[in-house]
């Protein structure tokens, strides 16, 4: 009778344990939603973690009590940090205006992966709510390199002497801006100098007046200079271009301005930023790559600031058998929605580069969406829209906005963060709110350039840079024979709809 009794309560134990056990596996492992009753303790008990792990976890637990309703992260013991059950590594909640493309950003995970550990992403009609709670799962472990390139080293370098030509004393506008770029160079040089290079930079304040460039050059003629950075103002490029055009192994790299004639002789001058004529056809070269059969309606304004612009990509798209319609100045949003296409994809490119343009057009469009929620629509903006984005980011992605640029700041990029954070820890201040980010041209142009010709010499154009940049595209060109070298990268950033930012770039 005792051994029948003894049976009786083993097999209802382990009834019991197999009923809480099943119970447990059906529910979101890692998220555990407080029923009546519960307690720290028996949480731990339940999923095998100590009670310390759980507050760990979710610091901001009241310990002394559990609310009913409250979701709570479990902590995976075999992994150190993350979920126990699942491949989760942290639970995120959702903060107002974030998007689905900043949050796997913010972890270093791509989109499809953020997707994946939250099936429910999936659903049709599923929009990302503040509050939600995601699952963030470990990124994936980089293949590790099977083979290295082999490397021409013939032409490399031993040393690199840089010149950097700015206005770099007193104070406005410029100077801030050519400091902070300035000081981005430097902590890429000190980068490279960490790898055991040989790298000499010397400053030299570059004068207002074209008079006084007679003496900054012959200071230069003293060094032996590889690579000059600058200038800032544009009537001392001519001084600058007949400097470098007689010294043969000189490169000259302007950062800033793209309006610099001597391109078309100095065939040592590189520049960042392409002329206007390159410019375009670069951004009609990826209209035609990334659009096919569209609609294109070009709106047309009194005062546009980018006239030259929309004709050169009108004359360009019709030559391509684009189907083309222009609104004239003053249109309305009946006639944008009169214009649009049937059955197919219509984009629209304003002729203005204003935050007013940019307001007026993304407005118009979030009417004719409101009218025709099935209809598709996309809009081409320019590269100062950029600068409005944070502003205008819900209409920018409602509107399926497409801006092109050469460089993109992407705040929540680990390397550009902890640039960010060594910026502020070595200057004592934090970088200028503007665009493209001056420290991160700076670094930029430091690791492609100086980098380039320590590993590559004269060559260096036309390799790819020996780090990471961290916001601009570059990759240089030289368009004539004996003419200079221009940055021929180009992307279009990409507000979509589902409030994920893309980077479609130049093949």
């Amino acid at each position: 009778m005792q051994m029948e009794i003894k049976r009786i309560l083993l097999g209802t134990f382990i009834a019991f344990l197999v009923g809480t056990l099943s119970v447990a596996a059906q529910q979101n492992p890692g998220r555990h939603t407080v029923q009546q009753g519960e307690t720290l303790y028996s949480l731990s008990q339940r999923y095998g973690v100590s009670v310390d792990g759980i507050i760990a976890a979710n610091p901001s637990l009241k310990t002394e009590s559990l609310k009913i309703g409250t979701v709570i992260m479990i902590p995976r013991q075999a992994r150190g940090t993350g979920i126990a059950g699942s491949d989760c590594r942290e639970m995120h909640k959702v903060a107002k205006k974030e998007t689905v493309w900043s949050i796997s950003q913010r972890y270093g995970i791509t989109v499809d992966e953020l997707i994946a550990a939250n099936p429910e992403m999936k659903a049709e009609g599923y929009k990302l709510k503040k509050g939600n709670f995601l699952c963030i799962p470990y990124a994936k472990p980089q293949q590790a390199e099977v083979q290295k390139p082999v490397v021409d080293k013939s032409n490399a370098l031993s040393a690199v002497n840089v010149a950097v030509v700015l206005p770099l004393t007193s104070g406005g506008v410029e100077v801030e801006r050519s400091v902070e770029f300035y000081r981005g160079f430097l902590m890429a040089v000190g980068n490279l100098k960490r790898d055991g290079k040989n790298i000499n930079v010397y400053a030299f304040n570059e004068p207002k007046s074209s008079g006084d460039m007679g003496g900054l050059i012959s200071q230069l003629n003293l060094k032996d200079i590889d690579l000059v950075v600058g200038p800032l103002y544009p009537q001392n490029m001519a001084a600058m271009s007949a400097f470098t055009s007689q010294k043969q192994k000189t490169k000259w790299i302007q950062p800033f301005s793209s309006k610099v004639p001597q391109i078309t002789t100095n065939p040592n001058l590189f520049l960042v930023n392409a002329p206007e004529k390159y410019l375009n056809e670069s951004v009609a070269r990826l209209f035609s790559q990334v659009f096919k059969d569209v609609k294109v309606v070009f709106l047309h304004s009194e005062n546009g600031n980018e006239k030259n612009f929309s004709i050169d990509l009108i004359k360009a798209l019709k030559t391509k058998q684009y189907d083309c319609t222009e609104l004239a100045p003053g249109y309305t949003s009946g006639q944008m929605k009169a214009a649009m296409g049937q059955n197919r994809m219509t984009v629209f490119v304003p002729d203005a580069s204003t935050k007013e343009c940019a307001r007026q057009v993304l407005e118009k469009i979030k009417w004719m969406k409101s009218l025709s929620p099935q209809g598709q629509f996309a809009v081409l903006g320019f590269l100062d829209w950029m600068e409005y984005a944070e502003e205008l980011q819900e209409d920018m992605f409602a509107a399926n906005t497409y801006v092109f640029a050469n460089y993109f700041y992407n705040k929540y990029d680990k390397a550009t963060i902890d640039f960010e954070k060594e910026y502020t820890r070595w200057f004592k201040t934090t970088p200028l709110s503007v665009y493209p980010r001056m420290g991160l041209l700076g670094h930029d142009v430091g690791i492609y350039a100086v980098g380039g010709l320590l590993k590559y010499g004269d060559d260096f154009f036309s390799r790819k840079a020996e780090g990471r940049l961290l916001q601009n595209e570059l990759h240089f060109i030289r368009p004539v024979v004996g003419m200079g070298l221009v940055n021929d990268c180009m992307q279009f950033i990409h507000f979509r709809p589902d409030r994920v930012i893309d980077k479609m770039k130049l093949k």
